[in-house]
């Protein structure tokens, strides 16, 4: 079998060449494609996201919309990873490179509060849920999460059957009523950068 140069620099290459950006930011109305059309629903970004793409997402805080089981319970309400993608957090809102946001200036926050404020009893259980995509490599980088209260495990992260990867992360006021109140891992493979 005859393999030429074109070839090989498609098998290296081809699939991150196709790679889409999207973006989000808290006063958003439009359809994420750029910053001045950015989407204001970090979860339909990550639902429309596949294989490599990423996520820009301003400075602002944002709260889970999806309920994965369809349960009917809002408090299963989470940001729910299922594929290949990246997620990058700290941005004014109109930058063109990820080297000029700022995270500490700008914190892009993913709050499990979504009943009545500063009362968790009714706070989602799981603030981000990375379920059954083992192979597969969520990569989360300059993100805040906080507010989870699970009534069992992973009141921040329940990372199940999963690799995610967390670079510049801060997990804070989160709670579980058994283990894990930041993170709760079952066989999964997660690696930790410069978080807290």
């Amino acid at each position: 079998m005859k393999i030429n140069l074109y070839t090989i620099a498609f098998l290296l290459f081809g699939f991150n060449s196709f790679a889409t950006v999207r973006f989000v930011k808290t006063n958003g109305t439009g359809d994420g494609s750029t910053w001045a059309t950015a989407s204001p629903s970090l979860q339909l970004m990550i639902n429309a996201s596949s294989l490599g793409d990423q996520i820009w997402v301003a400075g602002g805080t944002y709260k889970p919309t999806m309920d994965p089981y369809n349960s009917g319970d809002a408090r299963n309400k989470t940001f729910y990873f299922g594929t290949d993608i990246s997620i990058f957090g700290g941005f004014a809102g109109n930058e063109a490179t990820l080297s000029s946001r700022d995270w500490s200036k700008y914190p892009t926050i993913l709050s499990g509060d979504i009943g009545m404020a500063n009362n968790n009893t009714d706070n989602c259980y799981h603030v981000v849920l990375c379920q059954e995509n083992a192979g597969k490599i969520v990569v989360f980088d300059g993100i805040n999460i906080t507010n989870g209260k699970s009534s069992d495990t992973g009141g921040g992260l329940f990372s199940l059957n999963a690799n995610p990867t967390f670079n510049n992360v801060a997990f804070y006021n989160n709670y579980a009523s058994n283990s894990g109140g930041a993170v709760q891992s079952e066989s999964s493979t997660i690696t930790f950068t410069n978080c807290i």
